[in-house]
């Protein structure tokens, strides 16, 4: 059996088929932010990888080597929180990034409580409990401004 088209017909509809797919397969470049945040995917999976870590006893700088490399940052959390369990509810909204509300369940306790984490980056992917996150952004806004490349003013 040939697969070249017998007909001019069956070849302008084959030639138009196919560059119908490939225009459906072109993406813009991302810039600015855009770029920096993963794909839902890819961000739910690191999530769970972070929350599995945690269940497991790994403190958020042990995340192993991993490709995406992946970073987490949980300030907040105290040594002494063990985690019992956990459950991913779903993507919440974030501005420049992927943010996810996750139900967790402390050993010694039944009360669950529910956290959020932000995903920002490709690789490397940062992984960031959200007060961590708001955290960055409220200290550079407190930032004086002998801070920001102003020289200090003297007495």
């Amino acid at each position: 059996m040939n697969w070249y088209p017998r007909s001019p017909v069956r070849l302008v509809m084959l030639g138009g088929a196919f560059v119908t797919l490939l225009a459906g397969c072109h993406q813009e470049p991302k810039s600015g932010y855009e770029r920096y945040i993963p794909p839902a995917e890819s961000a739910r999976a690191h999530v769970a990888r972070a929350m599995e870590g945690w269940l497991k006893g790994l403190s958020p700088g042990e995340s192993g080597n991993t490709r995406p490399e992946v970073h987490v940052v949980d300030q907040t959390r105290r040594a002494d929180q063990k985690l019992a369990r956990y459950e991913i509810l779903g993507e919440v909204p974030a501005e420049n990034a992927r943010a996810f509300a996750v139900r967790v369940t402390y050993k010694g306790t039944d009360e669950p409580e529910i956290l959020r984490f932000i995903a920002v980056g490709v690789d490397p992917m940062w992984i960031f409990r959200r007060e961590d996150y708001e955290g960055i952004w409220q200290h550079q806004e407190e930032a004086p401004a002998d801070r920001a490349g102003e020289p200090a003013k003297k007495p």
